[in-house]
């Protein structure tokens, strides 16, 4: 069994708490400035500039649509890395790798 987070695990959980935090700030209907806070905070929170640029890249206009963007992205990440450790595996001969072992069995 495997100690990694599953994909998304920790985005979500960060995301959860930047919104909990946001409602104790700004309690009140007030979603516009949760938004556009919350959602700089989650990515600012985050600690990867990449991923931030191109979650903002993507205009995302609430708290869940930036964490649709930043899972879709770290999808795509995992994917990547394990296609990648797959082509240097069998160009080096090595053919233990396999994309699966990448990847938690969610996906």
């Amino acid at each position: 069994m495997s100690s990694e987070p599953a994909i998304g695990e920790e985005l979500q959980q960060l995301n959860n708490e930047t919104c909990r935090i946001m409602q104790l700030a700004y309690p009140g209907p007030s979603l516009d400035i949760m938004n556009v806070v919350g959602c700089d905070a989650f990515l600012e929170a985050c600690g990867n500039p990449s991923l931030h640029i191109q979650v903002l890249d993507k205009a995302p206009a609430t708290m869940e649509e930036v964490l649709r963007i930043a899972l879709n992205l770290e999808v795509l990440d995992r994917l990547r890395d394990a296609k990648m450790k797959v082509l240097v595996d069998r160009a080096t001969g090595n053919s233990r790798s396999e994309i699966k072992k990448f990847l938690p069995a969610t996906v």
